[in-house]
């Protein structure tokens, strides 16, 4: 049996011949596919073909779908008998196969081959990406240390609150919004108005008062529909008269 899979997206953070996920993605799929689990000899047996031209890689991935194989079926045997010699240096007329395809990649299974394995197709463009992939691989994994840091605050702050970190945080109006994500996310509506009062706070802090007005007052109607009477209060609209009072005595006396 040997199984060959194209991957339609560009495999770009593993190294060529290297494909450790992509070859694991496609041992998966053809696994549940079949729904027959793999030996570990057939499963250590597989070899990656990388492909640079474009034309080449959309040939041969149409080549190996079920449209392809109708079109030229003779030119769809030699690929398959080419690619099989990635597994053994020995190759045979195919005469049973079988061909599906998802959103990510497109297979073609023959049991009738003398030889076992896998066999993965990538396309890796020259000049797409013309860096070190090292460097890469460490950037994105710093990215998403910070995302996920900067997630993990916000969601604590949002469990206990959450004002003080507003307030006193410089992308304040960002933590607010990922408070409300997250609340979102929890399924809970009378903390996700907790944190939109948070939103309307940064909006005062601002000097956007017509912003956090609004905020409030759409958050009154959603505590009115909750028939909370904790979001109820109109504190926060009293806090906000204030705030604006006291802005624009400030603003006069420096006339």
């Amino acid at each position: 049996m040997i199984a060959v899979g194209v991957c339609q997206h560009v495999v770009a953070f593993e190294r060529p011949l290297q494909e450790r996920r992509a070859m694991q993605a496609l041992k998966r799929s053809v696994s549940k596919r079949l729904k027959a689990p793999f030996s570990n000899e057939i499963a250590s047996k597989s070899s990656s073909v990388a492909i640079s031209d474009a034309e080449t890689f959309r040939f041969v991935s149409f080549l190996l779908s079920a449209e392809g194989s109708a079109t030229y079926p003779e030119e769809f045997q030699q690929l398959m008998a080419i690619l099989g010699q990635g597994c053994a240096n020995k190759s045979a007329e195919i005469q049973h196969f079988i061909q599906w395809e998802d959103d990510n990649w497109r297979y073609a299974v023959s049991d009738c081959l003398p030889t076992e394995g896998f066999v993965l197709v990538t396309y890796r463009p020259r000049d797409v990406l013309p860096l070190c992939m090292a460097s890469a691989r460490r950037a994105v994994g710093f990215v998403h240390a910070v995302v996920a840091l900067v997630t993990a605050n916000a969601y604590i702050s949002t469990l206990g609150g959450g004002h003080f970190l507003c307030q006193h945080l410089d992308q304040s109006t960002l933590m607010a919004k990922l408070q409300i994500a997250i609340s979102m996310g929890l399924h809970d509506p009378i903390l996700e108005s907790k944190c939109r009062v948070n939103l309307a706070y940064n909006a005062l802090q601002l000097g956007r008062f017509k912003r956090a007005k609004k905020i409030l007052r759409k958050e009154q109607e959603v505590a009115e529909q909750l028939d909370s009477t904790e979001l109820r209060k109109e504190a926060a609209m009293d806090a906000m008269r204030r705030i604006y009072t006291t802005t624009s005595i400030g603003r006069g006396s420096f006339v």
